[in-house]
């Protein structure tokens, strides 16, 4: 079973015999709806997130993928779960997808969260402290860099929580100007994100939003 993740070891064992691409498949989502709760990181899927992920598969067309991650919140691995149609303890859980709100970086993004809401990654920027939210970003995109140098795939689904899942998207395009820009502008929705196609040096080709 994984728990939470704070390196590669282990991983490149588990996948050992998976041949490199000449390109690969990076999707990234927002968690399904979940049910409110006293404690964030246990809140589960509702019954209508349940739903949304599932459906979420059959729009995609019932993918496999070589790596599995999500946040260490209950509601991203149970989405991943259902997405990906694998078991929960086959996700890897990274704590960089997931803010944590007793840190002093996790309590400036949770005020902004609870100001801005699902807003842009523009709209956070443009407010005192929203540094920390491309600082989030940059530190989960350290973490799956970290995975796919140590690993040969050819196909990865991260799931995480609406802002933080933008900016590490925008972190991975960094230099690509116009993708930046439209993952900044992006409203998403449950279970929405984008799809990226990286060559091998981890260089971001295309872009696709998922809705």
């Amino acid at each position: 079973m994984w728990e939470v993740c704070h390196s590669c070891d282990g991983i490149e064992t588990a996948l050992r015999g998976k041949h490199r691409s000449r390109s690969m498949q990076l999707l990234a989502l927002r968690h399904a709806r979940a049910l409110a709760g006293p404690d964030d990181i246990l809140r589960p899927l509702g019954a209508l997130g349940v739903e949304q992920a599932r459906k979420r598969r059959q729009t995609l067309g019932a993918p496999t993928f070589d790596i599995i991650a999500a946040s260490p919140a209950v509601r991203t691995v149970s989405t991943a779960a259902l997405v990906s149609e694998t078991l929960e303890s086959s996700v890897i859980k990274f704590d960089a997808l997931y803010s944590d709100t007793t840190s002093e970086q996790g309590k400036v993004l949770d005020a902004l969260f609870e100001k801005l809401l699902y807003a842009p990654c523009s709209a956070y920027y443009a407010q005192q402290g929203g540094e920390v939210v491309r600082e989030h970003g940059i530190a989960a995109w350290a973490v799956v860099y970290n995975l796919l140098i140590h690993v040969h795939i050819r196909s990865m689904l991260v799931v995480g929580h609406a802002v933080l899942i933008q900016a590490m998207g925008q972190a991975i395009c960094a230099g690509k100007t116009e993708m930046v820009e439209r993952l900044g502008e992006l409203n998403l929705g449950e279970c929405e994100g984008y799809e990226l196609t990286l060559n091998d040096d981890t260089e971001v080709t295309e872009l696709k939003i998922i809705r």
